[in-house]
């Protein structure tokens, strides 16, 4: 979900090994964006909750920056 400009990613367990995949998901499920998972790229290793920057290259020169927030949820 959007929140205050930024974009939100809520899972139970996160895997750090599907980061691009998760967003990939998490942006075509809240918003109706396909981005390839490989066209995404974030600035650091997602390995807890908290704020990331993180970029998708949509077309030749044109990319976009957001912030995606990491919140996990057990449950």
């Amino acid at each position: 979900r959007l929140t205050d400009g930024r974009f939100i990613v809520v899972d139970g367990g996160f895997n750090t090994g599907a980061t691009a995949k998760v967003l990939a998901d998490a942006l075509k499920e809240q918003f109706g964006f396909t981005v390839d998972k490989r066209k995404l790229s974030v600035s650091s290793e997602m390995k807890n909750a908290g704020d990331y920057s993180a970029e998708a290259k949509l077309y030749s020169g044109i990319s976009a920056k957001f912030t995606v927030s990491v919140v996990v949820e057990n449950g």
